[in-house]
């Protein structure tokens, strides 16, 4: 089966599946994107990290899906089921996020001990860089053009140096290449319960082996719909924005904090709801047939 009839047989299953999986992909990637947006903060990193065992649900449901069985997905059933056996569960999600955080945190070290030893004073802020993919965190307040405007002098005005930069963009190469030999953990998770961590780390990149241009190739596919899910996010998401900041001028000071995360709120959904409209549950179903066509 190539890239394209993987795709064709996505946008079946998700004719026949769709609406009894949506609203937990909306729910789930909603709270996940939401605690996303304060990464910045190590308790922010943290609770991301702690929340990942919620993802089972929808891999469940993928694999419900693949087979014609989607009617037995219960949202709200299967919105927790990683938590409510948290020993089984948490080790196997929490562990392969670590496990690459791990992989980009060597590569981070190793960069910056043969490019920038003085930077060792900044790599607090570049760990949360590679670990959240977040370059900005980087940036400091600088925008992209003051940004390469400083580089060509050898350093921002934020203190970190050029090698800093190149070491971070090593790890973030280094952890997308391993991100996608591991794509397929939590399939082999869930659909082999016998499997730990080592188990399915080490059955996603048996699978894998052979299948990483592909991968690219069948990402490829989904590309436009995903810049376009981007661009429109910004657009609306800029727009909740400026509204957030007018209604400042006209609520009391105590409001303030309550309806900035409840703002943070709806730009999140706002975000995943587009992605979902438009590729996020068929690519995700894409990936389930890739797994499944593994195992042939």
């Amino acid at each position: 089966m190539d890239t394209k009839e993987i795709k064709q047989q996505a946008n079946f299953l998700y004719s026949k599946s769709g609406q009894y999986i949506v609203s937990l992909f909306i729910i789930t990637q909603t709270i996940t994107s939401f605690v996303a947006l304060y990464v910045g903060y190590w308790i922010g990193l943290i609770i991301s990290l702690l929340l990942t065992p919620i993802e089972l649900g929808m891999y469940r449901a993928l694999l419900k899906s693949y087979d014609r069985k989607a009617r037995e997905v219960n949202t709200k059933e299967y919105l927790l089921s990683g938590f409510k056996d948290i020993k089984k569960w948490g080790p196997i999600f929490i562990g392969k996020t670590l496990y690459i955080w791990a992989i980009k945190a060597v590569v981070l070290v190793l960069g910056m001990l043969l490019l920038d030893r003085s930077g060792f004073s900044s790599i607090g802020v570049a760990l949360k860089s590679v670990w959240t993919g977040d370059t900005s965190l980087l940036l400091g307040n600088l925008d992209i053009t003051s940004a390469m405007a400083a580089l060509a002098d050898g350093t921002l005005e934020t203190g970190i140096s050029l090698g800093i930069y190149i070491s971070a963009l090593l790890a973030e190469i280094v952890g997308f290449i391993v991100g996608i030999y591991y794509t397929l953990t939590y399939f082999f998770a869930v659909d082999h319960e016998e499997y730990d961590i080592g188990d399915s780390l080490r059955a996603s990149r048996q699978a894998m082996t052979g299948n990483f241009l592909f991968y690219i190739g069948l990402a490829l596919r989904f590309a436009i719909r995903y810049i376009i899910s981007v661009i429109l996010a910004a657009i609306v998401n800029s727009s909740l924005y400026s509204l957030y900041n007018m209604l400042l001028d006209y609520i009391p000071s105590f409001t303030q904090l309550p309806l900035g995360v409840a703002f943070n709120l709806l730009m999140a959904a706002v975000g995943v709801i587009i992605a979902i409209a438009l590729y996020q549950v068929k690519w995700m179903l894409s990936l389930t047939i890739l797994y499944k066509e593994t195992q042939k």
